[in-house]
This record gives C-alpha cells, structure tokens and sequence, in this order.
C-alpha cells in the first residue's frame, strides 16, 4: 500500500489508526454494515469521523483519494463521499462503476460534489447535481462561503429525514449548482448563499444513492440532528433503513 494510505476502523467510540482490527470494548454484529468513507483533496476537521462512530452494526474504514479506489469495491455495502477529486483514473472509474451497478449504495456528503466533474455518468445519472468550480457554457461558477447560519428543514416523508427536526448549523452553504429536475428533495433552506435544495435522493435506479450539503466541519459534525440524518442516510443506502 501506498505509504500515505491510512485505513481507520471506527467503532464504538474509537478511532484505530493503522492496520485494520477489531475495537477491544466489544464484537461488531455480524451483518455489520460495510461502509468506505473516501477522503482526500481537501482538508477537512477530525470531527467528522466521530459521526460514525459508537454503532456495533457498522463496520467503519476510510481511505484517501487516489487509492481509496484503486482495487475492487465489492467487500463494501457503501461508500461515503467526503472527498473533493476532478477526476479519477479509469481503472477507478470501473470500479466506481461496477460497485454502483451492482445494487450498493452511496452518501455524497459536503465538498463531495465536486466530485468527478468531468464525468458526466458520475454527476448527471448517480448523483444528480454538480459544483461548478469555474464558469462553463451556460453555466457560471458555483459559490461557496463558508460560517454562514443556516436553517434547513425536512421536505419529505422519505426514511432518511423521518423523526429529523429542523436543523440550524453554521455551515458552508453552496449556490449555483446544477441540480437534476427529478432528484427527490428531502432537505432545503431559504438561506440565500445557498441552493433552495441542500440535500436529495437520486432518481438513480441501480443503486440508493443520497446527497447532503451539509457537513463543513465541527460545528454541524457535533449537531445531534445531523448525526441522525447521516446515521439515516448510511442505513437506508445499504439497504437497512426502509
């Protein structure tokens, strides 16, 4: 493996830097749910792994961009996106490929939509919007500004934002993107630094596939409600959450 490749395992309240083990405190459930968090290429707070962890029907690895990528998908049930990467290689981009295709699910998460920008499969069918970095042919560029109050509500009776109340964190909102018409809207704010929708499920009908906007550092990693809705997320694209 590449010497700046970490792999964590989250459980329990702890995080286990370097080779793969279980935490000592106690077993994972059996059928816990596989899940690869991607990072890489753009810094982001700690806090965000503690997001995930505590829960004994999950199992927990993250690996960084490029290699997070670079073998076969198949030993996990779901990715989380929380990484920011242009563009991939094509060797990843067929693994991407064959894992989403095959029924497993993604969590787009934050910055994670600026993801693979130049692959229109990527953004237009699985994850239904796009971060314009810069100004393309009718389309300016996107906007960021970050530490900015924000107000989001549950639109929806969808599982993901079932029992979620309305959510008021400092965050980073984004403007300007491209949305698909026919994403199915669960979160949204009136917030004008931001799009109306800051969260979505794709239409995408091979795998479960969800974007939330949210997430910019410790003061939505710690929010109560966010941690749910990311809890929710996770279960419902790997299929536990109906």
């Amino acid at each position: 493996m590449a010497g700046t490749m970490k792999t964590i395992l989250l459980a329990f309240g702890m995080s286990i830097l370097g080779a793969a083990q279980p935490a000592p405190v106690k077993q994972l459930k059996p059928d816990a749910l596989r899940i690869l968090i991607v990072t890489g290429g753009h810094p982001h707070q700690t806090t965000f792994y503690s997001v995930f962890e505590g829960y004994d029907d999950w199992m927990v690895m993250t690996d960084a961009q490029p290699a997070a990528l670079a073998g076969s998908l198949q030993r996990y049930d779901v990715l989380v996106f929380y990484d920011l990467q242009e563009q991939i290689p094509e060797a990843a981009r067929k693994n991407l490929k064959e894992f989403v295709e095959s029924g497993k699910g993604v969590v787009s998460l934050h910055h994670a939509i600026v993801d693979f920008t130049d692959w229109p499969w990527w953004y237009q069918e699985v994850i239904g919007g796009k971060f314009y970095i810069k100004a393309e042919p009718g389309h300016p560029a996107s906007a960021a500004k970050g530490n900015i109050q924000m107000h989001v509500r549950p639109k929806s009776n969808h599982p993901i934002v079932r029992g979620i109340p309305d959510l008021h964190v400092l965050d980073e909102p984004y403007r300007t993107m491209w949305v698909r018409p026919d994403v199915q809207v669960i979160l949204e704010t009136d917030n004008p630094l931001a799009n109306r929708q800051v969260g979505w499920v794709s239409p995408y009908e091979k795998s479960r596939v969800v974007y939330i906007q949210l997430g910019h550092d410790r003061h939505t990693h710690l929010e109560p409600g966010y941690r749910s809705l990311i809890r929710n997320a996770v279960q419902w694209a790997g299929g536990r959450l109906k």
